[in-house]
C-alpha cells in the first residue's frame, strides 16, 4: 500500500470517531423528534475512494452500528447491507456520472435508497481526496442529513457549496433545517 494512502487511511480514522457519529446520531434524533417514525439506530460506514467511479478503489475507513435507544436486532443485517449497497452504488456513480449523493441513483423497485455522500477532502499539502459516508437505519432524508452533519464536523470537511450541491440533489428539508 502506497505511503500516500496509508497517512489518508491514518488521518480519516483519526478524525471520523464513534464519539463523532454518535453525539451526530444524538443531534439528528433530537431535530426529527417524532418525524423519525420512532427509529433511533443504524449503521454507519465511512470509505476513502481513490478513482471516483471505480467502486473497487473502496477502501473501508470506519463500521459501526450507533443507536439512541432500543435496538431492532431483526433489523440490524439490514441496516448492515443497505448502508453497504448505497456507498457501492455511489462509489460507481461519482466519476463519470457526477452524483454526489445516492438520492440521484435511488431506484425504490430495486430497493436503492438515498442515504450516502460523496465528501472531497483537502488535508493541506497532499493532493485532494475523496470520502463516501453512508447510514441506513433512518428514513433515508434523515440518512443523508447525519452523513451531511458528520461531514461538516470535520475539519478536512469539502466547501460548502459541495453540501448544497448534495442537499440540492435530494431536496433534503432536514439537512436544511439542520442549518448545514
Amino acid at each position: 500500500m502506497p505511503a500516500i494512502k496509508n497517512d489518508r487511511i491514518a488521518i480519516l480514522k483519526d478524525a471520523i470517531t464513534w464519539k463523532l457519529v454518535q453525539d451526530s446520531l444524538e443531534t439528528l434524533l433530537k431535530q426529527l423528534g417524532e418525524t423519525a417514525g420512532g427509529r433511533s439506530c443504524g449503521f454507519f460506514r465511512a470509505f476513502l475512494i481513490e478513482q471516483p467511479g471505480d467502486f473497487t478503489t473502496m477502501v473501508p475507513i470506519y463500521k459501526d452500528f450507533h443507536h439512541n435507544g432500543d435496538i431492532p436486532t431483526k433489523k440490524l443485517p439490514r441496516y448492515r447491507i443497505v448502508s453497504l449497497e448505497k456507498a457501492i452504488r455511489l462509489g460507481k456513480n461519482c466519476g463519470v456520472n457526477r452524483h454526489v449523493s445516492s438520492f440521484q441513483s435511488r431506484n425504490l423497485s430495486a430497493n436503492e435508497y438515498g442515504g450516502s455522500i460523496l465528501v472531497m477532502l483537502d488535508p493541506g499539502g497532499l493532493e485532494i481526496f475523496y470520502l463516501i459516508l453512508s447510514f441506513s437505519g433512518l428514513p433515508e432524508k434523515a440518512d443523508e442529513a447525519l452523513c451531511l452533519l458528520i461531514a461538516s464536523q470535520l475539519s478536512l470537511a469539502t466547501k460548502n457549496w459541495a453540501k448544497l450541491l448534495i442537499i440540492e440533489a435530494s431536496d433534503n428539508e432536514i439537512a436544511r433545517a439542520l442549518g448545514i
